[in-house]
């Protein structure tokens, strides 16, 4: 296999939908792998510009999404994929890594990012500049995690898999007036036992997420578990990471112009004989309504179709429906 089938920075940046400069909504991705393959060691960082509306970002790889490219003992490898969108607000990321026996590190990471903004009009409502009014936001947040581990005698090794991922919504002053928060991860370890010449491998993973608005923090949730296998041969294990739908109600006033300001990140690292991933890709998606009847909001940048690319494979379980952006009236969710 040519180092060129996998080599981070070799697939370029695909923009499928530019705007102007002076556009306030923007989208944004970062992504870093670090791996041993042939014998060298291998940085590659990718970034994209701010002033585009939707940006989309595969790494490239020859071979199985779960198994991984060909690699020799001492060898290594890491991929990322994701995508912003700026005018419907969702975010997607996907991290893995892989890596073989005598391997000291493989890692990889994607950073996605979104912005957009809106204006509460009146409407039909029959309010007024500056009369208060209540908004709901919707969000949902779902993906997956796995690690696994490979165990041989005078070694250990290691797999971890992490996810964050934020949303805030300021207004003029830059105060926030809702948010919502949330991460999670997993963790592996291989070990030899030299006393008992048994092999052991530890596994466990935590999630926490949390709503808040001006009032303070509205909901929170936090959850862990723990698994210990023996034997030899590949262990593995995973979790699938849901929040469900969530609603918080928040105030603002008619006539304000709201900021919406989201990101995404996963983050994957492996030694050893170990694999890991964090799938996060189709599965950050979120909404604003009024509460009142007749109140509109208008956003900076309107809802679009936008052609995802090939579908990776998923290892979650399932897909939170995409929950676009637009101008809405009260009552309608699209």
């Amino acid at each position: 296999m040519k180092r060129s089938c996998l080599t981070a920075g070799a697939t370029a940046l695909v923009i499928l939908l530019g705007q102007s400069s002076q556009v306030f909504g923007s989208a944004y991705y970062y992504t870093r792998s670090y791996y041993k393959y042939d014998t060298p060691d291998y940085v590659s960082r990718e970034s994209s510009g701010t002033d585009v509306a939707y940006v989309d970002y595969d790494s490239g790889v020859s071979g199985d999404w779960l198994i991984g490219p060909s690699l020799e003992r001492g060898e290594g490898y890491a991929a990322s994929s994701g995508r912003a969108d700026a005018a419907n607000l969702n975010l997607g990321a996907h991290t893995w890594a892989i890596s073989m026996q005598d391997t000291y590190r493989a890692e990889g990471s994607m950073l996605t990012k979104a912005s957009n903004r809106f204006t509460v009009s009146p409407g039909t409502s029959g309010l007024s500049d500056g009369d208060a009014v209540t908004l709901e936001l919707a969000i949902g947040l779902d993906g997956s995690f796995f690690v696994a581990g490979t165990p041989h005698p005078g070694t250990s090794g290691s797999s971890s898999a992490d996810m964050s991922a934020g949303l805030a919504i300021r207004d003029a002053n830059s105060n926030q007036i809702a948010g919502f928060g949330a991460s999670g991860k997993m963790w592996g370890i291989t070990s030899w036992m030299i006393s008992t010449g048994d092999f052991l491998f530890s596994s466990g993973w935590e999630e926490n997420w949390q709503t808040s608005n001006s009032s303070g923090t509205i909901l929170s949730h936090t959850d862990s578990d723990k698994l210990s296998q023996s034997g030899g041969g590949e262990k593995v294990d995973s979790h699938y990471f849901n929040t469900g739908w969530l609603t918080l109600e928040f105030e603002t006033l008619i006539g304000q112009t709201l900021v919406i300001d989201a990101s995404l990140n996963t983050h994957v690292a492996t030694s050893e004989e170990a694999r890991g991933g964090a799938d996060f890709y189709n599965t950050l998606a979120f909404g604003v309504t009024s509460q009142a009847p007749g109140v509109e909001l208008d956003w900076e940048i309107d809802p679009h179709p936008v052609p995802l690319p090939g579908a990776l494979p998923l290892l979650g379980s399932g897909l939170l429906g995409l929950l676009g952006l637009r101008r809405k009236r009260a009552g309608k969710q699209g």
